[in-house]
Formats: structure tokens, C-alpha cells, sequence
């Protein structure tokens, strides 16, 4: 009986890069370090197709299971700052947090919450930026313009920042004042502006919206 022969079937980085949808100088800089399976010959790099199926199978169990538990721990360090939190202040945070991972950030900033309220119509903060003469759509592509993007970065490991944790107590305080039992995304950007201080603050005050603006 003739020996089997091994099924080869390496592909070149070019191809790689054009199944992933990446730079071919990506491709070969993840192979290099080690982030990308693959086989060097001299100056030639190959890669596997069905190792890198396998590859790309188990990142994405990993990162499902890892985005999972973050998540959960994400939700203990939030509520921590207060357990009145509205559903709809609980997605926006959550949500927060997937930005920053989508952005590459080692950190939750204001700007993430932000950028989370301004995707959240059903909010009263959203419904509050345009009553206010702020297009939420319109201020929200302005924030994604200013905001930097390192997508060779990623962590599964966020903190908030501490403008944005000071952000997230004064929300409490600013829900407490107004004589309401709740926290929404309403007194999340409430607590931003009372902060004077971060990413967000600076934002929406270059919008000239303000503290006694916002709350008329």
C-alpha cells in the first residue's frame, strides 16, 4: 500500500492578510511575534490554513470566555460606585467598556461612557442632547474623530480611570440632590460635568454645554 503523503496546505502571509482583512505588514509583524502561527523558510514565511483555523477557533473561544467573566467583574467594580444604577446606566457602562476594548484602550475613560450614552436613544441623556440643540450623532462622530486608537493594543484587564470613577461617584451624589432614588446615564453625564475635570468634561464643555445648561 503506497504511503500517504502529507497534505500540505501553507499559504503565503498575502493570503492571510486578504482572509483577515489586515495589512499585509500586520501579517507578518504578528508572525514575527509570535501572534499568528506560521512556519519561516529563509525570508519566506508560510502558514498553515488549517492551523491557523484552529488558531483563530481557539482565540475566539478564549476571547468569548475571557470578555465573560471580564464583563462580570467589570459589573462588581462598577456597581461598587452605586446600586441604584438604572438598567439603561448598566448597558451604557458595559458598553463603555467594549468600546475601549474596540479602541484598544488599556483603560475606561469618560470618553467611553460618553461615547456609550450618545449610542443609547432610548436614554434620557440622549434625549437631553437634543432638546439642548446637540445632535447626538453629530457630537458623537466628533468624539470618535478626537479619540485614539491603538489596536495593536488589547487587555482584558480595565480599570476606570480616575475621571471617569469621579465621574461615576458624583453621578450618585448629583441623582441624590435632585431628590431621585436612580442613577441613569442622565446623572452619569450630570456627574461628568459637575467633575470640571477629564476627557468627557472637556468634550461637551467645547460643546458649550455646562452643568447649569444641561440642567434647565
Amino acid at each position: 500500500m503506497p504511503q500517504e503523503q502529507p497534505f500540505l496546505d501553507y499559504k503565503d502571509p498575502e493570503w492571510v492578510a486578504d482572509k483577515l482583512g489586515l495589512e499585509k505588514n500586520t501579517v507578518y509583524k504578528f508572525l514575527k511575534d509570535g501572534r499568528l502561527p506560521g512556519l519561516q523558510i529563509g525570508r519566506k514565511w508560510l502558514i498553515s490554513e488549517r492551523e491557523l483555523a484552529n488558531f483563530l477557533e481557539a482565540e475566539t473561544a478564549s476571547q468569548t470566555a475571557g470578555r465573560r467573566d471580564g464583563v462580570e467583574g467589570w459589573l462588581n467594580k462598577v456597581k461598587s460606585h452605586s446600586k441604584n444604577f438604572t438598567g439603561n446606566a448598566i448597558q451604557a457602562l458595559v458598553k463603555a467598556r467594549e468600546f475601549a476594548i474596540d479602541f484598544g484602550h488599556s483603560y475606561v475613560g469618560q470618553e467611553h461612557i460618553l461615547l456609550s450614552v450618545l449610542y443609547s436613544p432610548k436614554s434620557v441623556a440622549f434625549k437631553l442632547f437634543s432638546e439642548l440643540g446637540l445632535e447626538p450623532n453629530v457630537i458623537r462622530d466628533e468624539l470618535i474623530a478626537q479619540m485614539d486608537r491603538d489596536l495593536e493594543m488589547r487587555t482584558k484587564t480595565l480599570e476606570l480611570t480616575k475621571n471617569a470613577s469621579l465621574a461615576l461617584k458624583q453621578s450618585t451624589t448629583e441623582a441624590k440632590e435632585l431628590g431621585h432614588t436612580w442613577v441613569g446615564p442622565e446623572h452619569i453625564v450630570l456627574g461628568m460635568l459637575s467633575t470640571k475635570q477629564g476627557f468627557g468634561y472637556e468634550f461637551l464643555k467645547n460643546q458649550g454645554l455646562t452643568k447649569v445648561k444641561y440642567m434647565k
